[in-house]
């Protein structure tokens, strides 16, 4: 087994490191959802086409 220790006491919990933080995992978040999206056109079975405009809408 793996064990992985952290100590709390040494993270900057300042304002600008929570904050920068949320809007990275928020910005990662979108754009993991958008390629999802875009990527989900491609597994039903149409034309290149209608695949690319259905992952897009």
């Amino acid at each position: 087994m793996v064990v992985v220790s952290l100590n709390l006491r040494e993270v900057n919990w300042g304002p600008g490191f929570i904050w920068s933080f949320i809007w990275d995992l928020a910005g990662l978040l979108l754009l993991a959802a958008f390629i999802g999206k875009f990527a989900a056109g491609f597994f039903i079975r149409e034309p290149r086409r209608n695949q690319m405009v259905i992952g897009l809408s």
